[in-house]
């Protein structure tokens, strides 16, 4: 098992690195123009947040579910959103596997901002009912995006390169999906888990 996260530590250095750094920055510049941008705007920060509890609805989160179902809900949901970044990876359009990741932060952008002009502390918020869990989550989708832009490429090469017969497509998809299967899948269960039996605790 440690030879196995080894070599995991060793294909972020080699593959990974630069992706994950890249989408983590500008993730968080376009949160922090979008959560200024939204307080200077009262109609667009509702109209924000009236968009994300209603995609919260529809995704079966409501206010009286128990813990257990919140935990389901959160796992399967932040799966699927991980599992569809990577597959994403097979249409040569590298942007497409860190969507995911800006759209999360973008909800914490939209969700800080409204709390912030009802009166409330955001900063506690964000320390409290955020982090804690959006560590592990975040990191999570950031890894996904940039392996998904590591394989993204791999595929654009095969297309496209004169010398597609030596791209190692089949090599590289392993190498990601077992990336996926080792690091991903546990840190969204460890946020899943996080969200829905410690946060409320923290709230």
């Amino acid at each position: 098992m440690r030879e196995l996260y080894l070599k995991e530590w060793n294909n972020f250095k080699n593959y990974y690195r630069k992706g994950f750094f890249w989408i983590l920055g500008i993730s968080i510049g376009f949160s922090i123009l979008l959560y200024g941008g939204l307080l200077l705007n009262e109609n667009a920060a509702m109209e924000a947040m009236e968009g994300l509890m209603g995609m919260f609805e529809d995704k079966g989160f409501v206010a009286e579910m128990s813990q257990l179902d919140m935990f389901r809900l959160i796992l399967i949901n932040n799966l699927r959103a991980a599992l569809v970044s990577l597959l994403a990876a097979f249409i040569p359009i590298v942007i497409l596997p860190a969507v995911s990741a800006l759209i999360t932060t973008a909800t914490i952008s939209v969700l800080l901002a409204f709390i912030k002009m009802q009166g409330e502390s955001a900063m506690y918020v964000l320390v409290a009912g955020i982090l804690p869990h959006g560590i592990p989550e975040l990191t999570a989708l950031f890894l996904t995006g940039s392996i998904g832009i590591y394989l993204s490429f791999t595929v654009a090469k095969k297309i496209f390169s004169k010398k597609r017969k030596d791209i190692p497509l089949k090599a590289t998809t392993l190498m990601v999906g077992k990336s996926f299967l080792l690091i991903i899948i546990p840190l969204i269960l460890i946020a899943a888990i996080l969200e829905a039996f410690l946060v409320p605790l923290l709230l």
